[in-house]
Order: structure tokens, then sequence, then C-alpha cells
């Protein structure tokens, strides 16, 4: 299968280095994504156009939805589950991805 772009629209302007790990939501309309280097997890809302962090202790590398723990993120610390409703993160020593 053959994907051709034809155009890129800039949705957010952030003042950061190195952005990763982009997974959306298609059901809530959520943009999910990292900034390693400022060691936090952004929830961008497509219909708000609100952009909200949650901020870790140490460099944070990618973002995944699962069904049994939410949004999970990973850190140099271990597995967090998530709050953006709250702005909360929570270690998860119980997540398993198999």
């Amino acid at each position: 299968m053959k994907c051709v772009i034809k155009s890129i629209e800039i949705i957010k302007k952030i003042n950061t280095e190195l952005l990763e790990s982009p997974v959306f939501d298609k059901k809530n309309k959520f943009l999910y994504y990292v900034s390693i280097l400022d060691f936090r997890a952004y929830r961008y809302c497509t219909i708000t156009k609100k952009n909200i962090y949650i901020q870790f202790n140490s460099p944070t590398s990618c973002i995944f939805l699962t069904s049994k723990y939410g949004v999970v993120s990973v850190s140099s610390n271990g597995f967090y589950s998530l709050d953006f409703e709250n702005l909360k993160k929570k270690k998860n020593n119980r997540c398993h991805f198999s």
C-alpha cells in the first residue's frame, strides 16, 4: 500500500525539543505524545484544542493505549498509568504487554 501525504498542518506549536511517540485515540479524539527531554507526557484534544501534560522526574519515551491499564507511559523509572483528568501518574509494577 502506498501512502502519500499531500499536506501537513501544524496543530500546536510547543517550545520544546524531541517530541516522540504520537498515538491517536480515535474514540475520544485525543493525540498523546511525549517530550523526552522535558520529562512530559502530553494529551492534545483535537476538538477543544487544549494541550495538557503530566510531568515526570525522568525521561519519558513512549505512550500506549491499553484496555487493561488505560493510558500508559514508560519512563526510565518504569511503567506509569496516566490520569489526564487529574494530571496524575501512578507507577504500575504489574504492567505486562504479552
